[in-house]
């Protein structure tokens, strides 16, 4: 928190974000959250801004083409080959191989209202 009391962006170093000698700052800890598949690993902190994937490509180990939509990931869940991103929105991302359960197209409306 600035000494403004506003959230400072965790990418500005502390002089780019305005705090002067003497400001107090306090900062919050979130444990960070691994999950994984039988060949893939994906680590994130619920609320953070992208969920780190590796492992085998086809298999949820590439998130590069839904990465830009896991900014506030809440909780991430696996399949043996899949992973489910649930948002604070309440919506759903999927990646992986569809026939393991990456394609939540069909119920993807049902969760936006959660």
């Amino acid at each position: 928190m600035a000494a403004d009391h506003s959230v400072m962006d965790p990418t500005l170093s502390l002089q780019a974000a305005g705090l002067e000698d003497g400001d107090r700052l306090t900062a919050i800890v979130i444990e960070a959250k691994l999950v994984a598949t039988a060949t893939t690993f994906a680590l994130f902190c619920s609320g953070g801004d992208r969920v780190v994937t590796w492992g085998q490509e086809y298999f949820g180990g590439d998130s590069s083409e839904v990465q830009y939509r896991l900014k506030g990931a809440q909780q991430v869940q696996a399949t043996e080959c899949a992973f489910a991103a649930i948002l604070g929105d309440g919506s759903v991302v999927t990646w992986g191989p569809q026939a393991y359960g990456a394609d939540s197209s069909a119920v993807a409306a049902n969760f936006a209202y959660l």
